[in-house]
């Protein structure tokens, strides 16, 4: 059902005033809408009238008796919102200067008396009333777009504030981190001292339960030695020179091997090399990041033979490398939650680490705009995938 419009006609001849309202009612402006008129003879009373109710649409003749419709139409719209304004002037003579004027001061049409027909006065209703709605419109998503930038920034700056309280948690962590770790060593070295001390000076009147006991304490010291390492290399990531470099992933690679010799004969691993790229980055990161991968795959391995296969394919912008293995991998419910610092899938009883191994291979990749993620299947294997900048 159409909304009842709302028509003010300010129109001090009588005979003028009641062809407009019976043009209102025939079939042309009946296809608008239905119509609610009032009526005024005087330009002041018509004001009055407009403040009031608020018409949708005001018919205004330009000769009335105590001033003429421009001065009616200044005060109109000096009295509304400009995509509230639907006023179209009816004037007895077809004066050009008077429709040029009248449009520029917010009529929305200009009808000459004597010269237009019901069909013309009901068009130009439709049309100003169809004005009007289009400026209502988009002045209501011009204040919802202002409305939503203002939600935006306010959003942007909560952020931004966030971001730098976050930033300064992060420091303030890894220093934490940083320090407690690099304390806790002096403590656990006097420790191991002891244990060590106390088995070669009484080596002999150990009991068989106090050398469980000692076993205990000795696995206890390790355990926590991995895990201060493991913390001084996770805060180091953001702690040291970021400084970048040209760097031969290959090169990286044989540094591994190395580091990891005894690790990697003790598993009788292969590794399967493919062509690497030389990338820009941090050297030391470089080698940590695959350190923690390939001794990642030594320590989850399988009872059948381990192979190692690291490889590097192009993509637009970036490398894709991939650290593979023939181990024991993992349901992929698990893919995210194996990057958190200190989560662990399996118990100490199954395979020893700290939890921060792969963390601090995020963080790495990260550093270098990147990213990392896993595809593994349970009792197949597991292939380690990160991204670097070409």
């Amino acid at each position: 059902m159409q909304e009842t419009k709302k028509i003010l006609i300010i129109e001090d001849n009588e005979e003028d005033r009641y062809t407009f309202k019976r043009y209102l009612s025939t079939p042309n402006c009946a296809q608008i809408g239905s119509f609610q008129v009032i009526e005024t003879s005087y330009g002041n009373a018509g004001i009055t009238l407009y403040k009031n109710e608020q018409p949708d649409c005001v018919l205004l003749d330009f000769s009335l008796p105590d001033m003429d419709g421009l001065e009616v139409l200044e005060n109109l719209r000096n009295n509304s919102q400009p995509d509230q304004l639907c006023v179209i002037l009816l004037t007895g003579t077809g004066n050009e200067t008077i429709a040029v004027e009248a449009l520029k001061n917010g009529a929305a049409d200009y009808l000459t008396k004597g010269k237009f027909t019901v069909e013309r006065f009901c068009h130009a209703l439709e049309g100003a009333l169809e004005k009007t709605a289009i400026r209502q419109e988009l002045a209501r998503q011009r204040e919802l777009l202002y409305t939503q930038n203002a939600q935006l920034e306010q959003a942007k700056q909560e952020l931004e504030q966030k971001t730098r309280q976050l930033e300064i948690s992060n420091a303030d962590l890894e220093r934490f981190a940083y320090a407690a770790s690099h304390d806790l060593q002096e403590p656990l070295r006097t420790v191991e001292g002891f244990i060590k001390l106390l088995r070669n000076k009484f080596k002999q009147k150990l009991t068989p339960e106090a050398e469980e006991y000692m076993e205990f304490m000795s696995g206890a010291t390790t355990r926590m030695k991995a895990l201060i390492e493991g913390l001084l290399d996770y805060s180091k990531v953001s702690g040291q020179d970021d400084k970048q470099e040209e760097v031969n992933l290959k090169q990286i690679i044989l540094q591994v091997k190395e580091n990891l010799l005894v690790s990697i004969e003790n598993a009788s691993a292969q590794l399967i090399v493919g062509n690497l790229p030389t990338v820009k980055a941090n050297r030391w990161q470089m080698l940590q990041l695959f350190q923690n991968l390939i001794g990642n795959a030594i320590k989850f391995r399988s009872e059948q033979p381990l192979i190692i296969t690291i490889a590097a394919q192009p993509k637009p912008g970036q490398w894709v490398i991939s650290v593979g293995d023939t181990g024991i991998g993992m349901d992929m419910k698990h893919a995210r939650m194996i990057f958190e610092p200190f989560k662990k899938l399996h118990s100490r009883d199954q395979f020893e680490g700290s939890g921060i191994g792969l963390a601090t291979c995020q963080k790495i990749v990260e550093n270098h705009g990147g990213r990392i993620w896993i595809e593994s299947t349970l009792g197949q294997g597991s292939t380690f995938y990160f991204t670097l900048p070409q």
